[in-house]
């Protein structure tokens, strides 16, 4: 059932943090089958760099660590008050009129943009967010070709769901640029003040209307994430043409981004196709999200207190306080419910 499971992801969370010992390790594959073995025989579950495969459902999804701490962070959030830097929460009707608020979006949940060129690996980033893969039936559609026309919405499904609270929303929206979608108009137009955070997913050389883009977003002091995608393929082909190591060219990328103004702790290098890389920067976006709706949203009442740990170690404090017993962690599906 759902209380299982999501006592079960608790129950992974605070495994994920011991050690691991090498029989263990021998032993137990990253499979949903091993995790749930590891957890079951009391050890450290393997995870891969912080990535498991685990049966929700009918089915399996992939889930991280950094997952489980932004949708756990997201069901503590009081989505009846928008986010604090949101125009109409600054007191300025001139700001009010000139920024208006989407009339597709619902501010009444957590929402996150997600914009970049055709190409930069937008549905795929989306669809790690959540949990899926691309050939999963509620994935984005992911391919050559593929252009984003009008902002489409994607939600968290399932078990992820209910342990948001169906709190979220993750927004495909269209690039900045275009004849519907002119640059000098675009933050208005798209409505990103109104938006919990902006993930500007960039693959290559990052461009001088990215840079704009970037400047308005801080100026507004909306939460921005630049997210260098597809990193693996930088890796690797700078390994065989220039024999060097994937930490000196992610150095490079992000030595070249901040160049170009993007703050250090807001460049996030990401494989969104290959999440286990452990050099790059998957959850430490995640966990970067959390924080950052946590302080632009209040707390719901019941959870509401004096503010004496953060975010992140209230999470420790809930995982760790929650039985190892064994019935915690949920049994994996395969195939049919």
């Amino acid at each position: 059932g759902l209380g299982t499971t999501l006592n079960g992801i608790s129950t992974l969370y605070t495994l994920s943090h011991a050690h691991l010992t090498t029989d263990v390790a021998a032993l137990v594959s990253s499979t949903a089958v091993g995790a749930w073995v590891a957890a079951k025989a009391g050890m450290a579950m393997l995870i891969d760099h912080g990535m498991a495969t685990m049966g929700f459902g009918g089915g399996c999804i992939s889930i991280s660590i950094g997952l489980v701490h932004f949708l756990r962070s997201l069901a503590k959030i009081d989505g009846n008050t928008p986010p604090r830097h949101a125009p109409d929460m600054l007191e300025d009707d001139e700001e009010v009129k000139n920024f208006p608020t989407p009339q597709w979006l619902n501010r009444r949940v957590l929402n996150w943009a997600v914009v970049g060129r055709v190409g930069a690996g937008k549905s795929s980033l989306i669809n790690a967010l959540r949990g899926l893969s691309a050939q999963d039936s509620e994935a984005a559609a992911v391919g050559v070709g593929h252009t984003t026309k009008r902002p489409k919405p994607y939600s968290f499904t399932g078990d992820l769901a209910s342990l948001a609270k169906n709190m979220a929303r993750l927004w495909d929206l269209p690039g900045a640029g275009t004849k519907d979608w002119p640059s000098e108009s675009y933050v208005r137009d798209a409505g990103l003040r109104h938006f919990d955070g902006v993930l500007l997913v960039v693959a290559g050389a990052f461009s001088d209307a990215e840079e704009v883009l970037l400047k308005q977003l801080e100026d507004f002091k909306v939460p921005c994430y630049v997210v260098r995608n597809k990193v693996d393929q930088d890796t690797e082909n700078n390994k065989q043409d220039n024999g060097l190591c994937p930490l000196e060219t992610l150095a490079e990328i992000r030595s070249e981004l901040m160049q170009y103004g993007c703050n250090r702790d807001r460049i996030f290098l990401v494989s969104a196709k290959h999440l286990q890389l452990s050099d790059f920067d998957f959850q430490n976006l995640l966990y970067t999200m959390a924080d950052d709706v946590s302080m632009q949203r209040n707390d719901l009442p019941e959870f509401a207190e004096d503010g004496s740990c953060s975010n992140q170690d209230q999470i420790f404090q809930d995982a760790q306080s929650e039985p190892f017993g064994l019935g915690d962690m949920p049994i994996p599906h395969f195939g049919g419910a």
